[in-house]
């Protein structure tokens, strides 16, 4: 798991709760990646394996897969005349000025920060947003990989507002594209753009989705969709059995285990990636019964399964357990939303919604610090200082991207505004 697919608040044309609570949920999806890496890269913040309750993992790449659906709809919502000649180059520019300062700055101290050397073309290409498709992520911003893919899916939307394509005939060509560049090409990184820009072209889709209704769904039902979240992808049950059974990510026979990529095993993800979108913007979609059938299901499968094979086999439980508990309380959570009947607001707590206002620079600039607390030699090494320099990420990182959301970005804004290009 995006600005890119993590945008600055836009006010839509709708009621303030879908707004924020929108917010909320790109906030959410943000400090998920952060604890993704902090626990992901232990070793680097903490200088340690994890074991046991501390092997969990959170649901990073779920949380990117939420963010390029999310940029996918708020684009169709904020674009909603299609482009023409004229319009097309404020539409660049704003996508620009809303991407490029805290990016430059971020990698600008990545490359202060680092102790590596990078050759000078991988350092213009990814100043140029050309990382992943023509040389190596700058690794101090490692997630800028997103950003490559939110490009090209800007780009590719031109075209498809100017003539007017509808999104689900986008999203056919797109799939369809990406399946030809897998199985008959061989082709790696167009099949996996080919992927991104479907989740990116569903979130369009949904933005113009007439059929929809629109439904105000309770607190409770939405953290208990967030406690799905952070249990689903440590049982997805669904994604094995593409992977190592159907074997789908694979190129010339090889499996495909590429972290900075969109695979067609990820759209196992897609029902509950579908059902935090639409909930947290109050759309109903007609199949949500269905959506909601398989995200509950395919978890349950998956315990049955290891049951099964623990007659036979020794199975790390520990992580397993703390992904459980994370969906027993979303089962909860749930339940107890679809039993009550709304009487007031359903707007998440204001600091969820900061925190979604930030959410750009949070994405961004988490591995920095990650990267610099794990250069302190004291606290460290152990299960419990594990948790305690996460906790320091998440606040530094919280008060650092609130400064360049806040007061840097308005700052370079205003800059590049007194350029000609820009005005």
């Amino acid at each position: 798991m995006v600005t890119s697919h993590i945008q600055a608040p836009l006010l839509l044309n709708s009621t303030r709760k879908f707004e924020f609570n929108l917010e909320a949920l790109r906030g959410f999806a943000a400090l998920f990646v952060v604890l993704t890496h902090c626990f992901g890269f232990s070793k680097v913040l903490n200088g340690a394996s994890r074991q046991g309750l501390w092997s969990y993992n959170f649901p990073g790449h779920l949380a990117v897969i939420v963010f390029f659906i999310l940029s996918g709809y708020v684009i169709g919502l904020s674009t909603r005349q299609p482009l023409t000649g004229q319009t097309t180059g404020a539409y660049l520019k704003k996508r620009f000025l809303r991407l490029y300062p805290i990016y430059a700055l971020c990698l600008l101290l990545g490359l202060l920060i680092t102790d590596r050397h990078y050759p000078t073309g991988t350092i213009i290409a990814n100043f140029a947003f050309l990382q992943v498709a023509l040389t190596d992520v700058i690794t101090e911003v490692g997630v800028s990989w997103s950003l490559n893919y939110e490009m090209l899916f800007y780009l590719l939307f031109i075209p498809i507002s100017i003539y007017q394509l509808k999104a689900g005939v986008a999203l056919c060509l797109s799939l369809s594209s990406a399946l030809f560049f897998q199985f008959i090409v061989g082709w790696e990184q167009a099949a996996l753009y080919g992927y991104g820009f479907s989740f990116w072209l569903i979130g369009l889709w949904i933005s113009q989705e007439k059929h929809s209704t629109t439904r105000l769904y309770s607190r409770y039902t939405l953290v208990g969709l967030l406690c799905l979240m952070l249990a689903f992808p440590s049982l997805n049950f669904a994604a094995d059995v593409l992977r190592y059974t159907l074997r789908v990510d694979t190129f010339n026979s090889v499996l495909l285990e590429n972290p900075m990529a969109i695979t067609l095993s990820d759209f196992s993800y897609l029902p509950l990636g579908l059902l935090l979108v639409t909930s947290f913007t109050d759309r109903k979609l007609p199949f949500r019964r269905a959506l909601v059938a398989f995200s509950v299901t395919v978890p349950m499968l998956y315990l049955l399964l290891q049951l099964k094979h623990s007659r036979t086999e020794s199975i790390e439980w520990a992580p397993k357990v703390v992904a459980y508990g994370f969906y027993v309380i979303g089962l909860i959570l749930m339940s107890v939303g679809m039993s009550r009947k709304i009487t007031d607001s359903n707007l998440l707590p204001q600091k969820a919604i900061m925190l979604g206002s930030i959410s750009y620079g949070v994405y961004l600039s988490h591995t920095l610090v990650i990267i610099l607390l794990g250069r302190l030699p004291f606290l460290y090494g152990t299960e419990w200082s594990l948790g305690v320099r996460t906790a320091f990420t998440v606040c530094i990182t919280i008060c650092f991207s609130y400064f360049v959301e806040k007061a840097w970005h308005p700052f370079a804004v205003r800059q590049l505004k007194r350029l000609s290009l820009f005005q």
